[in-house]
């Protein structure tokens, strides 16, 4: 009888705990449940907000290595949004702890002091707000710090994205329209040399779109520098990445011609009366958008001129001489013709000295028929040799250089190779079918340029540019005119011709 009576009380209790109390408890948790996932939620944040304050300034604790940094900050999303987002969540989960250590610290002070069915209540608080603060606040907060990623991660595609867009239409309009720079003491090229900042005078390497600009970078004095050819980059003041030198210009199509020839041939000869020709041309035709670099270089070119003198090149780095044309609508372009010592080809020095001979457009050799062939086959054997080691030992690489060969003193063969014979000639010659009038006054010219050169013993300089290049063509030349004479001005002719056959092989006119 005991045992159905106990049963009964087992199931009437069963009953009411599945009734009653269990529902109720439901209620009580789901209660317990809300208000501490309510309260995780306020402790998180309270927490992000106050980590979001204490790290506002995403340069503060961020360093930045690249030689850019120097002198421009790197945009927000590359680097400081990153060291930004790890400090906000570390000190948001950091803050969180420190609360949960001050309710450690209220639950141990007051179990000390009160009864235990207080203690009760106070321990259900302190292991519920442990649960909930540990689980819902790590979730809160990985919420938080999931929707600033996304922020963050957002912005960096999207100014990647413009960025790289734009760099790569700034580099395709660079090769398009052959820009570059080419350095006047070490001869190297560069695609963006160095820019100087208009207001501090800071050199900026690579200022191009990227971190640390899209349109413009911004200087340490504050100063915005385009960062494109299409904005102005190119009216800045430019400097060679390599050495810093000061460039003629940073925006420029190029176009360059070494001088080759031995000792005494003629090289500086040459070069002072082409340029005074050419710039007389120049201010014939009112052209005023042009500049000279280096000015002090041509100042005494011109004052040779006047006075008739010319001086042996002694400098084994080749002085280059620039003449910057800048036309409306038009890429400027920039000439240059580099003069060097003539014994230099039998000591170049590939890392700091003759670099144009990698990249020049076209030579311009020089032959003296007044001195022994031997000389001019020495000094041509010598460039190609030279020429090989720069470029790489591959035949094609000089095969696609245009050579003008300019027989020098031409004044003292008028009869044989002066201008009148060779219209005499030209006049007399029927020309080939379809060939211009022009035609044949060049094919006139080469062909007793070259005969001149086989009667006077040049066979073997013949052979090598037979041999070496694909593209030369024979010029009679007379820099002075005259012999020369102190106080006796240059009378010169025959010097354009080799130089405007060169650019027109590149399409462009002198």
């Amino acid at each position: 009888m005991e045992y159905i009576i106990g049963l009964i009380v087992i199931v009437v209790i069963g009953y009411l705990i599945i009734k009653y109390v269990l529902p109720v408890a439901g209620v009580i948790a789901g209660v317990i449940a809300a208000a501490g996932a309510v309260y995780a939620l306020v402790l998180s944040i309270i927490s992000f907000v106050t980590a979001l304050r204490a790290n506002l300034d995403p340069y503060e604790n961020y360093t930045d290595t690249r030689p850019q940094a120097q002198h421009s900050r790197r945009n927000y999303f590359f680097g400081p949004g990153i060291r930004q987002l790890i400090a906000i969540v570390t000190d948001a989960f950091r803050q969180q702890w420190a609360r949960l250590g001050k309710i450690r610290d209220f639950h141990e002070d007051f179990v000390l002091v009160h009864e235990w069915y207080l203690n009760i209540w106070v321990h259900v608080f302190y292991y519920s707000s442990l649960v909930f603060v540990y689980v819902f606040g790590s979730i809160w907060v990985g919420a938080f710090s999931l929707i600033l990623a996304s922020v963050l991660l957002l912005g960096m595609t999207g100014f990647f994205l413009a960025f790289s867009i734009l760099w790569l239409s700034d580099r395709i309009s660079l090769f398009v329209r052959s820009i570059q720079s080419r350095c006047p003491n070490c001869k190297q090229r560069a695609t963006v040399p160095l820019f100087v900042c208009p207001q501090c005078g800071t050199p900026h390497e690579r200022l191009t779109p990227g971190p640390y600009g899209v349109f413009h970078r911004r200087c340490s004095c504050g100063c915005a520098l385009p960062t494109t050819v299409f904005n102005g980059r190119s009216q800045l003041e430019a400097l060679c990445l390599h050495c810093q030198s000061p460039l003629a210009s940073g925006g420029a199509r190029q176009f360059g011609i070494q001088l080759v020839g031995s000792s005494g041939s003629g090289k500086t000869a040459f070069l002072t009366a082409f340029w005074h020709n050419y710039l007389e041309r120049i201010a014939q035709r009112g052209e005023d958008g042009f500049r000279l670099f280096p000015v002090e270089a041509f100042t005494e070119l011109e004052q040779n001129f006047r006075q008739g003198l010319c001086y042996s090149t002694s400098e084994f780095n080749a002085l280059m001489y620039s003449l910057i044309r800048e036309r409306e609508g038009e890429t400027p372009l920039q000439m240059t013709i580099y003069d060097v010592a003539g014994e230099s080809f039998t000591d170049l020095d590939p890392t700091t000295q003759q670099q144009q001979f990698k990249y020049c457009e076209g030579l311009i050799v020089l032959v003296d028929p007044t001195a022994e062939p031997e000389i001019a086959q020495s000094c041509i054997a010598s460039m190609v040799s030279e020429m090989r080691k720069l470029k790489g030992a591959k035949t094609s690489s000089l095969i696609g250089v245009p050579v003008a060969v300019a027989i020098s003193k031409a004044d003292l063969y008028k009869r044989e190779i002066g201008l009148p014979k060779i219209l005499v000639r030209t006049k007399n010659t029927e020309p080939l079918e379809g060939e211009e009038p022009g035609a044949v006054y060049d094919r006139v010219r080469d062909e007793l340029c070259r005969e001149f050169l086989l009667d006077h013993g040049f066979e073997q300089v013949c052979a090598t540019l037979d041999s070496e290049f694909a593209s030369y063509s024979f010029f009679p030349v007379s820099a002075m005119g005259h012999e020369m004479k102190s106080g006796l001005s240059y009378e010169p002719w025959g010097v354009e011709a080799p130089v405007e056959w060169l650019m027109s092989r590149a399409g462009l006119l002198l």
